[in-house]
């Protein structure tokens, strides 16, 4: 890692992104609004949406939708999406078992009792 000082007292430059730093040598308001943000709208799109649509903004994009494994006429629910969501911090675990199990689900999907489907209606 890189870190550089800039002319400001305050800033400090790691890699390509610069975060401004307080004089107690935290992480400024505005970095946390950022990380707020980007978490809302994460959790927006990711939870929210696909509980009431079945649809992220990617899914819609490419023409799928989640659905339950019992019920596809079902919407998944809110808890349903929010744990799929939380079990997707596993990272490439989770990519190598979707690409190894029968149903290519991940271990949310799996845990949840969903499957992303394409949508025959299409996008």
């Amino acid at each position: 890692m890189v870190v550089s000082v800039l002319s400001q007292p305050h800033e400090t430059e790691v890699g390509v992104s610069s975060i401004q730093v307080t004089s107690s040598g935290s992480p400024s308001a505005l970095f946390w609004l950022g990380w707020i943000l980007a978490l809302v709208l994460h959790v927006a799109n990711r939870v929210v949406l696909q509980s009431i649509t079945r649809r992220s903004l990617g899914k819609r994009l490419v023409g799928t939708r989640l659905v339950r494994v019992d019920n596809t006429a079902a919407v998944p629910g809110v808890g349903r999406a929010a744990v799929r969501t939380l079990i997707e911090m596993l990272g490439w675990i989770d990519l190598i078992v979707a690409l190894v199990s029968q149903r290519h689900q991940r271990i949310g999907d799996m845990a949840m009792k969903t499957i992303v489907i394409r949508d025959a209606r299409g996008s």
